[in-house]
């Protein structure tokens, strides 16, 4: 009964300090100004420009050397990467894909002109269309 009388005794003081923590709901605020410029971003001579690629694989050759110039196309290096090797395969499948939509709308578009082809028909096709150009903007 003591134990009972001393773990309340103990237990009433950190009520009341409870009761005086204030609990408020998140906001979310802006971080502060935001200021949108025109801008330019140059790299100061004589520092390294670090290269870092976003896909898995391995270099096999490079045609470039450390302290080299390059220009904006040139060819720096020949990565091996199945990841990549299979992007590309699928970007020149949507490609074409992307042609054939394009044509299958055109034609559909003359049929609904004529009066042959239904308004469904004709937004199928360009749904079609607009399905394989997101794809392609997502694996860009």
């Amino acid at each position: 009964m003591t134990k009972y009388i001393l773990l309340l005794s103990l237990l009433f003081p950190l009520k009341g300090l409870a009761s005086e923590i204030k609990i408020e709901h998140a906001e979310l605020k802006p971080l502060g100004k935001v200021i949108q410029t025109n801008a330019q971003i140059t790299q100061l001579p004589g520092q390294k420009q670090e290269v870092v690629s976003r896909l898995s694989g391995h270099l096999e050759a490079y045609f470039v050397t450390p302290g080299q110039h390059v220009k904006k196309g040139d060819k720096t290096a020949v990565i091996a990467s199945i990841e990549l090797s299979k992007m590309t395969a699928e970007h020149l499948a949507l490609l074409e894909q992307s042609k054939a939509a394009e044509a299958q709308k055109n034609n559909t578009m003359k049929l609904h002109k004529k009066g042959v082809a239904s308004q469904n028909d004709l937004s199928n096709a360009i749904i079609a269309l607009q399905e394989i150009r997101s794809k392609q903007n997502a694996l860009s």
